[in-house]
């Protein structure tokens, strides 16, 4: 595996609970927002599944990554590792990127919003336990003029939260949510 970039990236009081510990939302949005910052060409974020085993406390660094870039047939495939300050892996990334369709109406789904609104529909206990989670992201194009989005969160098994984003018949953003 050849390294491609690392980014170091700290975690406040701002994104910490109140142990001091890494919120879950506020690392997936951190890693989610650096790799898309980090793009130089126009690819938007389709698919991402986030592994972590750990999170670290307030004021400590982390590291992003890249590790792995291939094309593929409808864009890019990166994949991305997660250490703590030691260089202990925490966590691991592997996202499907592909361009924008060139229709005019349509716009780049703003994925660490929907990271977060997810988190806020979670029973709190989830977000509070050391349990490792692994979170499979899917994106679909956002109309550029959406009205109303529409959240849901169902619970088929207890270890189980699956989500969805929308409005009518357009569905934005869907995810699923296990624990170990």
């Amino acid at each position: 595996m050849t390294t491609m970039k690392t980014f170091e990236l700290l975690v406040t009081k701002d994104n910490a609970d109140e142990k001091g510990i890494a919120t879950i939302p506020s690392m997936l949005s951190q890693i989610t927002g650096t790799m898309e910052e980090c793009r130089e060409d126009a690819m938007t974020l389709r698919n991402t599944v986030f592994e972590l085993f750990e999170r670290p406390k307030v004021d400590d660094i982390y590291n992003l990554t890249l590790v792995e870039s291939r094309k593929t047939s409808k864009g890019s495939e990166e994949k991305a590792i997660v250490t703590d300050q030691d260089g202990h892996e925490i966590g691991c990334c592997t996202s499907e990127w592909s361009t924008l369709a060139p229709d005019q109406g349509m716009r780049r789904p703003d994925s660490t919003e929907y990271i977060r609104k997810f988190f806020k529909l979670l029973p709190d206990e989830i977000c509070k336990t050391g349990l490792s989670i692994r979170l499979e992201l899917r994106f679909h194009e956002e109309p550029l003029h959406i009205g109303d989005i529409s959240y849901r969160l169902m619970t088929p098994r207890s270890d189980t939260y699956l989500f969805s984003a929308g409005t009518g018949d357009n569905v934005i953003c869907t995810a699923a949510l296990t624990t170990e």
